[in-house]
């Protein structure tokens, strides 16, 4: 009975999110916004069965696991130190697909280019960005793909609370950084908290 409510909670969680989708016009005319939709689905997915069923094995048990970024980066980061002493494991694979896949797709979609900063402020920008997405990585268990969507698919209350800070957060920045194109930060911030109505505007 349990089964069976879990899975029609998960049916209409799921379904309800995959209409909400498609009912934008924008998305469904997107081909690049359905394909990754597509494959990240039938990546988390097969990520769950080939290390929760093909990597069941009693005398050397693999993690279940998904798709997931932050733990695996630091991983490889320490495979490539030692790599003598050590193997590949299923997250250091997904990590190294990523990259070589997103390079193929770049490649034969004429996409690719290589980017660099455009000022000193944009690169202290994405520094401090990056070492806030590593604290909050790590605190939270995941990022937007570990907790967003691999630790979504198993409906956890921790990757719920997590999916709704990072798009808390992400709302709150944008704001803020709209504000400062003309005013400091601390009343950009203020505006952007007036907007989500976390604070009274100013007269």
């Amino acid at each position: 009975m349990v089964c069976f409510i879990s899975i029609i909670i998960a049916v209409i969680l799921g379904g309800g999110t995959v209409l909400y989708a498609v009912w934008d016009k924008g998305f469904r005319n997107s081909f690049d916004n359905v394909l990754a939709g597509v494959t990240i689905g039938v990546l988390v997915c097969g990520a769950w069965y080939v290390t929760g069923v093909i990597g069941n094995d009693d005398f050397e048990p693999v993690p279940v696991e998904a798709i997931t970024f932050i733990a695996p980066s630091g991983n490889l980061l320490n495979y490539l130190m030692t790599w003598t002493g050590s193997q590949i494991n299923f997250g250091i694979a997904v990590v190294c697909g990523m990259i070589a896949g997103s390079f193929i797709y770049a490649i034969f979609s004429g996409n690719f280019r290589i980017e660099t900063f455009a000022t000193g402020g944009d690169m202290r920008n994405h520094l401090v960005a990056g070492v806030l997405m590593g604290f909050g990585g790590v605190l939270s268990f995941g990022c937007t793909i570990g907790q967003g969507v691999s630790g979504m698919s198993t409906l956890a209350i921790g990757s719920l609370l997590t999916l709704v800070s990072i798009l808390f957060g992400s709302a709150l920045t944008m704001k803020t950084q709209y504000y400062m194109l003309d005013d400091g930060f601390w009343a950009s911030l203020h505006q952007a908290l007036a907007d989500l109505r976390l604070m009274p505007r100013k007269s």
